[in-house]
């Protein structure tokens, strides 16, 4: 029997989970993911806080997407290395990054690399979980000893327990532990803020809406009624940032010249709604899925998610055909009045992207990346938004114009001074030989759809 097989299962899990409870902390740090093993096993022992998850590698950060996709409070962070050289600091912003208590380093041997780059931080880390080595597993790391020593005696941490880890089953002998240390001195405790709820929906409604049943007969009223109904049950306010006043009961008009840009929203949003805002498109009817999801969400996140398409089969019928969820685009997004704030501050979103044309809800989470907020797809598999199937409404020409002024929007960001996003926007502009325009759009799109948190 290899002697691995003798390690009591998940034991230093377990007394992580165990002093989790015990401080009360409700924010964990797990950097070196892999495909989330380690959050997942604190979810199977009964831990129920966030968990913002760090993996650089390509292959790990996919099947890590996929393992919590239907967790709300699990968000992994847009993929990027951490440690002395890029800092952990530039994971987030830095009033998020000393919200964490609890911080789990698996680095194969850079831990203490992760370390210096957290250090600035860890005044705020209350527990701690890393794996160091008997034996050097890169060129020059610090062993079990060395480590052991820097976080006891420098640091100010307390050892709670060494634990065999890994053994080499040729010697019999053990090569790896996970080291879990407290601190014993009391952090200031911090207000926890509460979870978000809706202060109003924000939309924009340019004129009546033509949607069609199999046999032709036009919906488009009668589904626009629909999706106003849902927003009023879901916040106190609804506004419509439009050029023609809404015919609809419930629906307060901000009137504009012309069809309205994100930034012009983002402003009249900051100066309407001094809590969470939901941007949504015009002709998406929420489902209470989203109401009974809001508890659960971190308020600082922004939270964002694709529609599911649907159409009536016939008048007679009056039964509602099932498209399934749309996979190239955003239709909702759940925004913390400081994102809102400091994208307003900055000047960050160009005047020529408008709500409802191509790559504009693309814009929202890659900002958000760039701003140092953490964000997180819903993928609740109960649908969110429901969206009338209909044909395109825009041009190739629209769509490939505002694709090229994405392209630079996300080059300007790059050259941002301190630019939370590096990583992802390199993966997003480099398609890796692809010349064509058309195909590095696609290529953009694929990364933005399929990647991001």
């Amino acid at each position: 029997m290899s002697f691995n097989a003798l390690l009591q299962q998940d034991r230093p899990e377990r007394l992580f989970a165990f002093h989790l409870q015990r401080l009360d902390i409700e924010r964990v740090l797990d950097i070196g993911s892999n495909s989330g093993q380690f959050a997942g096993k604190l979810r199977a022992l009964g831990y129920r806080g966030f968990i913002f998850s760090v993996e650089p590698q390509s292959a790990a950060y996919l099947q890590l997407l996929a393992n919590s996709g239907g967790d709300e409070r699990w968000l992994p962070l847009p993929r990027q290395r951490a440690g002395a050289e890029s800092g952990c600091g530039e994971l987030l912003r830095a009033e998020f990054m000393s919200t964490f208590e609890a911080l789990k380093i698996d680095a194969q041997g850079n831990e203490a690399k992760v370390l210096e780059g957290y250090r600035p931080l860890l005044g705020q880390v209350r527990l701690l979980l890393l794996q160091p080595s008997l034996v050097e597993r890169s060129h020059g790391a610090p062993n079990l000893f060395v480590l052991d020593s820097l976080l006891v005696e420098s640091l100010g941490f307390r050892r709670i327990s060494l634990e065999p880890s890994h053994y080499d089953d040729t010697r019999g002998v053990v090569e790896r532990y996970a080291g879990i240390y407290y601190r014993p001195e009391p952090v200031l405790p911090r207000p926890r803020a509460p979870a978000p709820s809706v202060a109003a929906v924000v939309t924009s409604i340019g004129g009546s809406l033509d949607r069609r049943s199999r046999d032709g007969t036009n919906v488009g009223e009668e589904w626009l009624s629909c999706c106003a109904q849902s927003w009023s049950s879901l916040a106190p306010r609804v506004l419509s940032v439009s050029e023609r006043a809404p015919a609809l009961p419930g629906v307060h008009w901000i009137e504009v010249a012309e069809r309205p840009s994100i930034a012009e929203l983002f402003r009249i949003i900051e100066h309407e709604v001094d809590q969470h805002a939901l941007l949504v498109n015009a002709d998406i009817a929420l489902t209470r899925e989203l109401e009974r999801l809001l508890p659960e969400l971190d308020p600082s996140a922004v939270y964002y998610g694709q529609r599911f398409d649907v159409e009536m089969g016939d008048q007679a019928s009056d039964s509602m055909l099932q498209n399934g969820f749309y996979r190239w685009g955003f239709d909702y997004f759940l925004l913390p009045s400081e994102f809102t704030r400091l994208v307003n501050r900055e000047g960050r979103i160009p005047e020529a992207f408008k709500i409802g044309e191509p790559w504009w809800d693309y814009l929202l989470p890659v900002l958000a990346i760039g701003l140092g907020f953490p964000i997180k797809r819903l993928r609740s598999p109960s649908p969110i938004a429901l969206h009338y199937t209909h044909e395109a409404k825009y041009s190739q020409a629209r769509w490939l114009a505002n694709g090229q002024s994405f392209l630079e929007y996300i080059r300007d960001l790059q050259r941002q001074p301190h630019c939370h996003g590096a990583g992802v926007f390199a993966e997003i502009l480099e398609p890796g030989g692809i010349a064509d325009g058309e195909q590095r759009l696609s290529h953009a799109a694929r990364v933005i759809c399929d990647t991001l948190p």
